[in-house]
């Protein structure tokens, strides 16, 4: 994915997105807590939504032993949607994943990862990723 591929539709999603590690499209979203939903995204923006995407292979396997190591169980692992956290002028890029799976279908699984180390920041049920 390269910068020219980010555009988000009204409600401030991307749909159809690929990453490598599942076959199943992921959703971006754009937090609509954010200041940037009624601002014009700068490319630098867009490239850090895009190089974070390109990094898939290294914080999905992260965010797939996170759960397993609390639920003990990936039957059915779904990475969902890709929240943005962090505001265009932001310093700190904060990503939140939001996954489903089989062991917890009505609360599923959501993290925040900083984007530049992607270091999982926080963990929990699926209000985690867009909190």
């Amino acid at each position: 994915m390269n910068s020219k591929d980010i555009s988000f539709d009204e409600n401030y999603c991307m749909y159809d997105v690929y990453i490598d590690e599942q076959k199943d499209p992921v959703a971006i979203e754009l937090s609509d807590s954010l200041e940037a939903v009624d601002e014009v995204l700068t490319e630098s923006y867009k490239e850090k939504i895009a190089d974070f995407v390109n990094k898939s292979a290294k914080w999905f396997n992260s965010a797939e032993k996170k759960i397993f190591d609390d639920v003990k169980d990936v039957d059915g692992l779904k990475l969902m949607t890709i929240y943005v956290l962090s505001e265009q002028e932001s310093l700190n890029e904060v990503f939140g994943l939001l996954f489903n799976l089989n062991r917890d279908r009505e609360h599923g699984r959501g993290m925040k990862i900083e984007g530049k180390n992607l270091e999982i920041i926080e963990y929990g049920d699926a209000h985690v990723a867009f909190s």
